[in-house]
């Protein structure tokens, strides 16, 4: 039995900066990952008998079992690729908010990935991480789970060297789940226009941890999002007024992905701590982390 750990993706800023041939939204983001996320179970089988996967923890009762699961679909790929045939018993602790912009599907499988590809030929892992992108545009990031730019759809990415110090985050969800290709339809709708953004000045900032600048830049999904779901604006204009009461440890907080998350940022554990508690008094989702 192996216990894998899928962690949280956040988007600490996403520039959408044109739109390719086929229609999809090209994007450029500064994506990271935190201690918190989910947990996979993995135990071989020494039977014939189907993959078996099992969901529990807080956000079970949205997600289920079936073929359409990321999991399974990770499973099938690896086989696909590799020729190689096991089974599985698996169990998911699932922790990650559902439609909730954190990456938490791609995470899942991601890591599996991870774990059936730990000792196949470095040229085979790498030739998999970028087949991971059928199951969706994320997953080759949480493939390799460190901070980086995210660009094109997301596929394509540029490794960033993480400052020394890293913050604490809060991580805040409302209860909604935002679809996302309604959102990105919500954002041409607006007509907003596209940014230029330079990968290599974020990842500059980033690599010297000036993430109030890096907040600045923003998520130009966040008005997409927030018209869709009012419970997202709300969730934002309450965590920026408990950032206030908490004074200049407090960085700064945003929306992450498509929402319909959001996460604050604070540069010590007793703020991140004050933070939290205040947000206890409210009702909305929440955990304490760090980025890693």
């Amino acid at each position: 039995m192996t216990i894998l750990h899928a962690p949280a993706k956040l988007n600490l800023t996403l520039s959408i900066t044109g739109r390719d041939e086929a229609g999809y939204h090209q994007l450029v983001s500064l994506a990271g990952f935190t201690e918190f996320g989910d947990n996979l179970t993995i135990s071989p089988q020494d039977t014939n008998a189907p993959h078996q996967l099992s969901v529990a923890g807080p956000f079970a009762t949205r997600l289920q079992p079936d073929a359409d699961n990321l999991i399974f679909k990770a499973l099938s790929l690896y086989e696909e690729m590799t020729g190689h045939r096991s089974h599985y018993h698996m169990s998911l602790d699932k922790r990650i908010p559902l439609g909730g912009g954190l990456g938490g599907g791609s995470a899942d499988a991601a890591c599996l990935l991870r774990y059936l590809s730990r000792n196949d030929d470095p040229a085979l892992k790498e030739a998999l991480r970028e087949a991971s992108v059928t199951l969706g545009a994320d997953v080759p990031a949480c493939f390799d789970s460190c901070l980086h730019v995210m660009m094109a759809k997301g596929e394509d990415a540029c490794d960033v060297s993480p400052p020394e110090t890293l913050p604490y985050v809060i991580l805040t969800n409302p209860g909604c789940h935002a679809d996302t290709a309604s959102v990105f339809a919500k954002y041409k709708e607006r007509g907003q226009p596209f940014q230029k953004s330079d990968p290599h000045h974020i990842a500059a900032l980033a690599e010297r941890g000036e993430w109030q600048a890096l907040l600045a830049i923003g998520n130009d999904l966040t008005g997409a999002a927030c018209a869709l779901y009012p419970p997202i604006k709300d969730m934002l204009v309450a965590c920026q007024q408990i950032g206030q009461e908490v004074g200049e440890e407090f960085i700064g907080s945003a929306m992450t992905g498509s929402g319909a998350s959001g996460f604050a940022l604070l540069a010590t554990e007793e703020a991140a701590k004050r933070y939290h508690s205040r947000l206890s008094e409210l009702r909305i989702w929440h955990v304490m982390t760090k980025l890693s």
